[in-house]
């Protein structure tokens, strides 16, 4: 007969071939998603087994479902293998069990699919298994419904047809690992996770056939994660076992099981405690439901074999109908459907309904014992055992049959044992009712199989216990742990001690009870006894014989029922003897006083002293040890010790070193000859210095030495100072009476400076160059003065390094300027020379640059030498440098001076030859004439006269107003300007025309005035100006033309002059460039 029973068949769209389990609309109640060709259905449960279908979720093709909180947001969302588009499609719940889809590419053809937070980074991750693409795709959730690929991309050297996957710890690290089965191979492949989503090659585990479906769980109860491995094309379930380290054993299979097991889940169906198994069998319409028996071997039973739709591919549990225990939920391919399947399977308990209390001499009794059920639809008998301390027969009657009928739809049923009369004086005892079988499906509850109920019989009324008077001994000043034993218990029934009652206190010393005072009456229970909590103190420095006692009274633990009594009725006593011993002194005082820096400070009985019941003054003795900063005196002498007389008197003191401290102290103890055999215990005498002004004292040797006229920069080891109590900031110092230099801070003149100064190399002392061997200056430090002293001032002395002083030379000029070409048959006395030298010595005088060789000297002057050329357009200043040089002193000259004459110039003719010349003028007005040839004349500075003479010439005037002289038969003599007799036209003369190429109007002129237009006539006749126009057809005239070339260098101003009058040019003189001339530019 089956546990389970049809609840429902859902009517599902498209071949499901996964289902999953979860509640998606937050109702608090499990509902079912199954995943198909068409998408993915959903079934809202309302907590009684039945269902209400919510609208379809369209996806491609799909083949697993799972189900989490994919985006964060409380609500459970779900993924599909899509192996129509080799994708993942995220499903995104609203909150109401509708939801929203996307699409997450991985490899060929996904069929299997785990979740879980591979990363642990605390969102969910998912695998799927890809079937042909042969890999694993590893995708990582963002935490919104989103995923990204996990690095390295797919794992591809894994199984070679992956179908299915499982996520779980397999190796006990921590980390999820990955366990996949391979359609191709006879194995299943583990990958041990790393926590960061990578894993470890593939490891293969062999199984019998071909693997197909996979889930895990702990089968055997060994805390390890095992694995259930359906199989494909056979009728078998393999089991592998894992020794904990993610090994697995040789697997064991299961038998005639199933045939093409697609899908598999564990789950405690028969509530015994242990993981049971139910597997799909895609080549038929059944599930099978295989039992644990609790280390790990299934069992398929009778009835477990049970109907659902054609080809189950999917299989997921869950307690729909919320009656605590696992329903089933199913895919069904082939017949567009689901089953759900109601758990009805019973699990029995027992419990004991009551006790039986049996006073001596009763009549008897009987104990009962309730049987319940968790399902009643079917009627089960169940069968039991009776045990315990009782005896069967004697002391109760077992029933004829042990076993409890259980009518169909009936949940409890009662077993009575009746109890026998019973005269006899015993212990307690006890019936204990266990189950043992059940002749149908029902289980017998794991931890509720078996019950117990006490029989209490045959008691008399008990009778006190006594105590016994007895006597403690504690040392003085000690303590005593009062015990079981020292209260003389004794009882004739044998019953234990179960508490002392206080009658009443000791009346000296304290007698407490967990460290609180017992007060008369206070019950102290056996159990504070036995743990040492009872304890009794003296008062301190309290002894003798009978020193203190207190009454009690004992009491068992047979208790007070039927008139029994528990409690001696006459209290005892304790008697408690005090032994004396000897009292170690103990310091008094405040231990403390102030004494001023450098002071001394005499003890008083306020400040030390002791306290002993047991000795007096002259018994004890003061020792010292450990002062700091300081020294301790008895009679003015350094000592160790003293006695309380010394105190008293007034002959011990402390005397501080004079340390820059703010406490000093020293240990003490008192100690009376130590009778007890105690180590006396240091206590700390602490003084409190009062701080007074030290003033600053140098430091330093306050000597140097410096070469002579030199500076000295003064250092830490040449000056600082020491202070206690003043940093370098609270201090300066001051000089004067310095000699032979002065004292500089950051090179200016001070009169103090402070150790910063000094630090950074600020501070030096300059010589003043004289001829001394020894300089000095007087310095002082101070604080503020706060003391009131008056600071010391000190010398400090430097030693004078004498140097050979360099010679200084003086050039007094005697001339500054000197004409150009002025005559030098003789020399000239140019400057008079003066040369220092402090240290006498032999100088040498020296002259160099470029004139040096034009000068000499003699008899204490410079001298220009006689031949020496002076020529302004060459040289126009005479430059010479004379050198003063020590030799004793380095290298180089010790002293210079520059001398400088200069050259007036004077105006030059400069003439030609008949060759070609190139004349250049000065800067003064110069003539300059070419004569015959081809030649260039550059007039330079000044108002130059430039004559070209015959042949073709350039002529550059220079700055300065300038004046080109002309002859007619000078520039394109007899060439008319003409081509073809047109137009005046720039290539006619070309070549023969001298050129002006800087001819500036208004300033330069051009001088025709040497050309006779008429020879016939007396005089020299002048031309006429025609400007831009034409030549005169009556007289002698000069016209221009501009001539705009194509490129603007060769852009042109031609002059043209007609001297017979006959419209055609005689000569032509060229500007460079377009020149706009007028009259006034020429002298006609």
């Amino acid at each position: 007969m089956s546990i389970f029973k049809q609840g429902l068949v859902l009517a599902t769209a498209g071949n499901p071939m996964g289902v999953a389990i979860a509640d998606v609309d937050g109702d608090g109640h499990l509902d079912v998603l199954t995943a198909g060709f068409s998408g993915v259905n959903v079934w809202l449960g309302s907590g009684d087994g039945s269902m209400t279908p919510a609208p379809l979720v369209p996806t491609p093709v799909s083949y697993r479902i799972v189900t989490g909180d994919l985006d964060g947001d409380g609500d459970i969302d779900f993924l599909t293998t899509n192996g129509s588009n080799d994708g993942v499609t995220v499903g995104l719940n609203s909150g109401d069990g509708t939801f929203t889809t996307s699409r997450v590419g991985v490899g060929s053809e996904p069929r299997g699919l785990g979740l879980a937070d591979l990363d642990e980074d605390g969102d969910l991750d998912f695998v799927s298994a890809n079937f042909y693409g042969g890999s694993l795709s590893v995708m990582l959730g963002n935490g919104d419904g989103t995923f990204s690929p996990a690095a390295g991309g797919d794992i591809s050297d894994g199984p070679d047809r992956p179908v299915e996957t499982t996520i779980a710890d397999f190796n006990g690290d921590g980390h999820m690992d990955l366990a996949v089965t391979d359609q191709s191979a006879r194995n299943v492949v583990i990958l041990f996770g790393h926590g960061d989503a990578s894993f470890d090659a593939p490891v293969p585990v062999g199984t019998s056939t071909l693997s197909n479906a996979i889930t895990s769980g702990d089968i055997d109860g060994d805390g390890d994660i095992d694995l259930i491995v359906g199989q494909y094309g056979t009728v078998m379930v393999s089991v592998l076992r894992n020794d904990g380290t993610g090994q697995f054993s040789t697997d064991l299979t299961i038998a005639g099981s199933v045939n093409n097991s697609y899908d598999a889940a564990l789950g405690d169906l028969d509530g015994d405690g242990d993981l049971d198994m139910v597997v799909t069998d895609a080549g038929s319409s059944f599930i099978n439901v295989l039992f644990n028996d609790g280390a790990g071997n299934f069992a398929l039973e009778t009835g477990s074999t049970i109907a659902v739709g054609t080809s189950p591919t999917g299989v997921s549990l869950g307690d729909f109908d919320e009656d605590g225990d696992l329903d089933i939920a199913t895919a069904n391919l082939n017949s567009n459907s689901s089953h759900v399947l109601i758990n009805t399977m019973a699990t029995y308990s027992v419990g004991a309904t009551s006790d039986l209390e049996e006073q001596a001499g009763g009549a008897g009794g009987e104990l009962v014992f309730t049987i319940t059920r968790t399902a009643t639809s079917e009627s089960e008998v169940v069968s039991f055992a009776l045990g315990g301390t009782a005896t069967a027969g004697s002391d109760y009657t077992a029933p004829g049959s042990l076993t409890a009928s259980f009518a169909a739809g009936e949940a409890t049923v009662v077993i009575r044992i009746p109890i026998s009369p019973d005269t006899r004086i015993e212990n307690d005892e006890t019936v204990t009712l266990t189950l043992t079988g059940t002749s149908g499906e029902g289980r017998i509850s794991t931890g509720a199989g078996a019950a117990t109920a006490l029989i209490i019989t045959n008691e008399l009324p008990n009778v006190a216990p006594s105590g016994t008077d007895r006597t403690i001994t504690v040392i003085e000043d000690g303590s005593r742990t009062i015990g079981a034993a020292d209260f003389g218990f004794s009882d004739s029934e044998g019953h234990n001690l179960s508490a002392v009652r206080i009658s009443t206190v000791p009346a000296t010393g304290q007698l407490l009870l967990n460290g609180v005072a017992v007060s008369a009456g206070q019950m102290v229970s056996a159990s504070d006894i036995a743990s040492g909590g009872l304890v009794y103190h003296p008062a301190a420095n309290g002894d003798g014989n009978g020193y203190a006692s207190f009454t009690f009274q004992v009491r068992d633990d047979g208790g007070t029922q039927i008139g029994g009594t528990d409690m001696d009725q006459t209290p005892n006593s304790l008697t408690i003897n005090v032994t004396p011993v000897n009292d170690a002194p103990v310091l008094t005082g405040d231990l403390r006083a102030t004494v001023a820096e450098g002071g001394r400070y005499v003890l008083t009985g306020a400040d030390i002293g002791f306290s002993d019941p047991d000795d007096s003054a002259s018994g004890v003795v003061f020792r010292v040890s450990g002062e700091s900063n300081g020294v301790l005196r008895v009679g003015g002498a350094v000592a160790s010790s003293f006695t309380a007389a010394d105190i008293t008197a007034g002959r011990v003191s402390f005397t501080h070193n004079g340390s820059e401290t703010g406490a000093v102290s020293f240990r003490v103890l008192v100690e009376d000859g130590n009778e007890d055999g105690s180590a006396p215990t240091q206590q700390i005498f602490t003084l409190a210095v009062t701080p007074v002004n030290d003033a600053p004292v140098l430091t330093g040797d306050l000597r140097a030495t410096m070469a002579e006229g030199g500076h000295y920069v003064l250092t830490g080891a040449d000056i600082g100072f020491s202070d206690p109590d003043d940093s370098a900031s609270s201090v300066v110092f001051r000089v004067s009476g310095e000699s032979n230099g002065v004292l500089r801070v950051g090179g200016a003149v001070a009169s103090s400076f402070t150790a910063a100064d000094i630090t950074a190399g600020r501070v030096s002392f300059t010589h003043n160059g004289s001829e001394t061997s020894a300089a000095q200056f007087r310095v002082l430090v101070e604080d503020g003065n706060e003391d009131g002293s008056a600071p010391t001032a000190r010398t400090f002395n430097l030693g004078v390094t004498p140097v050979n002083d360099a010679p200084s030379l003086a050039v007094t000029p005697l001339v500054s300027t000197l004409a150009e070409n002025a005559p030098t048959t003789t020399a000239i006395r140019v400057a008079n020379l003066t040369i220092s030298d402090i240290d006498g010595g032999t100088n040498h005088l020296t002259l160099t640059g470029a004139d040096a060789g034009l000068f000499e000297i003699r008899s204490g002057a410079v001298w220009l030498r006689a031949g020496a050329v002076l020529d302004f357009e060459s040289n126009p200043t005479l430059d010479v440098t004379l050198r003063l040089d020590d030799p004793t002193i380095g290298s180089g000259a010790e002293d210079s001076e520059n001398l400088r004459i200069n050259l007036s110039d004077v105006v030059e003719d400069l003439i030609g030859t008949p060759g070609r010349d190139h004349l250049i003028g000065t800067s003064v007005a110069d003539i300059l004439s070419g004569l015959g040839g081809n030649d260039t004349l550059s007039g330079g500075a000044g108002q130059d006269t430039l004559i070209g003479g015959a042949g073709v010439d350039l002529l550059r005037g220079g700055a300065g107003a300038d004046t080109f002289v002309f002859a007619l038969r000078d520039s394109a003599s007899g060439y008319s300007g003409y081509i073809s007799n047109s137009t005046l036209n720039p290539l006619s003369g070309a070549g023969r025309r001298d050129i002006i190429l800087d001819f500036t109007h208004g300033q330069d002129r051009i001088d025709l005035s040497g050309i006779d237009t008429d020879p016939s006539r007396a005089g020299d006749q002048a031309f006429v100006w025609g400007g831009s126009g034409n030549f005169s057809d009556s007289r002698a005239s000069v016209v221009y033309r501009q001539f705009d070339m194509a490129a603007s260098a060769n852009d042109r101003t031609i002059i043209y002059g007609d001297t017979d009058h006959d419209g055609r040019a005689d000569f032509q003189i060229e500007l460079a460039g377009l020149v706009t001339v007028t009259r006034d530019d020429f002298d006609l």
